[in-house]
């Protein structure tokens, strides 16, 4: 809902991908799909012409790759920065789901309303990964 109330507010001011982390990953997932190997994990736009490692795990990659495969017929070139929308608002639906669900078991029928709201109003959710709302 974030994502969404920011590009509409935004006029499209703010990039969706503001952090150079998040911008690499979709690199490094891009070149991945495009033929790179599963075991290597230089990045070769940085300190070129030698390239230089990158420490993240392809594990994390798989969810991300898996949404651009898929939404590259239909989107073309524009997967990447789409799969970056879609992404974190399915993992944010399956942690409402969670706690819901939770919630319900721990408290009876009652505790839904609690359960989706609380997580959308802790901190660790409403702030991105260099801890600005």
């Amino acid at each position: 809902m974030v994502y969404v109330a920011r590009t509409l507010f935004s006029g499209g001011a703010i990039p969706l991908i503001s952090g150079s982390d998040d911008a690499m990953r979709l690199v490094v997932v891009s070149d991945w799909l495009a033929g790179q190997s599963w075991f290597d994990h230089t990045q070769y736009r940085l300190n070129t012409p030698f390239g230089a490692n990158i420490h993240w795990s392809r594990l994390i990659d798989l969810p991300i790759a898996g949404l651009m495969l898929v939404l590259k017929p239909f989107f073309g070139g524009e997967a990447a920065q789409i799969a970056a929308w879609i992404l974190p608002l399915w993992w944010l639906i399956a942690l409402l789901y969670l706690s819901v669900g939770l919630s319900v078991r721990l408290a009876g029928p009652d505790a839904v309303l609690p359960g989706l709201v609380l997580p959308v109003l802790s901190a660790a959710v409403m702030v991105d990964g260099k801890g600005e709302p």
